[in-house]
């Protein structure tokens, strides 16, 4: 994959929506973007496997914003 490109990561929420997790960087800024109509809701419930899903996207979501910015 190239360096230069944002990963992104989908994770599926106990609702049956789609989670998009991304890590971009700009600038001397790192990012890690959140997006899907699960933030619509008021509640998102997470199951354990689901939630260790979506904290291992996020890790590498940060981690790929920090090697751009390298």
């Amino acid at each position: 994959m190239d360096a230069s490109l944002p990963a992104e990561y989908l994770v599926s929420t106990a609702l049956g929506e789609q989670l998009f997790v991304s890590g971009d960087a700009v600038e001397d800024e790192s990012f890690v973007t959140l997006r899907g109509a699960v933030f619509k809701q008021e509640a998102v419930d997470f199951t354990l496997s689901q939630l260790d899903s979506l904290i291992e996207a996020l890790t590498a979501a940060k981690q790929n914003a920090m090697r751009l910015l390298d």
